[in-house]
């Protein structure tokens, strides 16, 4: 099947009713057109990056983060990581900055240097 095959075969199914979701952890599940299923389905990781308007590998290091529990990556006073939790959801994709946003609440209110 071409490209453009599969997506009037999911445009039909869309106009005979069946509709298209995506689920993300932070943005919840919401409709998705045709288009963006076949999107979706070709390119998984690039989809998400576009709907969060952040680059792939940002959203790679971004996952890794959260596959790794959230732990607040800031080195302690006995030159050891914190890993602490970070809350995991006042972080999202689009603003998450190393080094800024992995960071406990002890260590986010310390003064960088």
């Amino acid at each position: 099947m071409t490209e453009t095959e599969k997506l009037n075969f999911l445009k039909a199914l869309n106009k005979a009713g069946i509709e298209f979701s995506y689920a993300d952890p932070h943005q919840g599940c919401f409709s998705i057109s045709p288009v963006g299923a076949l999107e979706c389905v070709k390119d998984p990781l690039a989809y998400r990056a576009r709907i969060w308007r952040v680059t792939v590998e940002a959203l790679t290091e971004y996952d890794q983060w959260v596959a790794n529990g959230c732990p607040c990556n800031a080195t302690t006073e006995e030159g050891r990581q914190c890993r602490n939790t970070v809350d995991y959801y006042s972080t999202s994709p689009h603003n998450f900055v190393p080094g800024v946003t992995d960071r406990c609440r002890v260590h986010r209110s310390e003064k960088r240097q």
